[in-house]
């Protein structure tokens, strides 16, 4: 299963987590702090910035990194 995949699953559950303990839908358009932060969670590209320690990189490493993070 790909990453979006997943990531769109995590976020449907959290919605509808919301939903229940609110006791039904939230307004449309009014956005939640909850949205934005599940949205950031979710950001395959987030996580792998979040794994790279840049010093201990040489620079080829650090350039097939860039090409790898410019896929995501």
């Amino acid at each position: 299963m790909s990453k979006s995949v997943t990531a769109a699953r995590r976020y449907l559950q959290m919605l509808e987590e919301a939903s229940l303990t609110r006791g039904g839908q939230n307004d449309l358009f009014v956005g939640g702090k909850v949205e934005a932060e599940a949205i950031a969670e979710a950001d395959p590209l987030r996580e792998a910035l979040d794994a790279i320690s840049p010093d201990e990189l040489s620079p080829r490493e650090a350039l097939e990194l860039l090409y790898k993070l410019k896929r995501l």
